[in-house]
């Protein structure tokens, strides 16, 4: 019985080993760590700038069919920027930043008039100069629809034309402003949920989950 008890010990022992190796092999190295936190929603939203501002921008905060909103009377050009901060990360100190992944769900109520102009990141507090991402030619890419549909600007691997810091991103004063363009009077520009999502690498010194690749074989 002894022997045999030492037989099945070693085999289970030796499976442990190769399928531990294999899970390691097929796992890029640069994934190890890699983790995402979002999409969250900001906190604060507010008007930047003067002009003719949009009305109740809290209610930005969700995707629940409450709207900030453009007036009606609004003049031909861009609209006042919407801001968004707040957004309550709680990135790991010593991780690295990889991406920025900004939402925003948007629609209005007369067909082609207005279309996403651009958007700005915002580190504490303050509009970035270089961070901004264009909406593109609505004659292109299309103007802003008359149902609630998301448009995703950035990425995992996108930082915006800038370096960024973990105290940058859970700083709260992060976050991004949004404004939209019209060439028409006559329709209102409707924002239900502005969200950001934060891609980062964990410190290398990080310890890893445990994987028990055997927890469950029986011999």
């Amino acid at each position: 019985m002894k022997r045999l008890f030492k037989k099945e010990t070693g085999i289970k022992l030796a499976l442990m080993f190769i399928i531990a190796s294999m899970v390691l092999v097929m796992m890029p190295a640069g994934m190890l760590y890699a983790d995402a936190i979002g999409p969250n929603s900001g906190t604060s939203f507010a008007n930047i700038g003067f002009g003719v501002t949009w009305s109740n921008t809290q209610n930005a905060a969700a995707s629940d069919n409450l709207y900030a909103t453009t007036p009606l009377s609004k003049p031909t050009g861009v609209t006042v920027p919407l801001s968004a901060t707040g957004f309550n990360f709680n990135i790991p100190s010593g991780s690295t930043i990889n991406g920025i992944e900004v939402m925003v769900e948007r629609s209005q109520t007369t067909a082609g008039r207005y279309y996403d102009d651009h958007l700005r990141l915002i580190r504490n507090g303050v509009p970035s100069t270089s961070a901004i991402k264009y909406g593109g030619n609505p004659n292109v890419v299309g103007f802003i629809p008359l149902t609630d549909a998301t448009i995703t600007f950035g990425g995992p691997t996108d930082l915006w034309s800038e370096s960024w810091t973990v105290d940058d991103i859970n700083n709260a004063g992060f976050g991004f402003y949004f404004t939209a363009r019209t060439s028409y009077t006559g329709s209102i520009c409707k924002v239900d949920f502005m969200s950001m999502t934060v891609y980062y690498t964990l410190p290398s010194d990080t310890t890893p989950p445990v994987i028990d690749p055997v927890a469950d074989i029986t011999l």
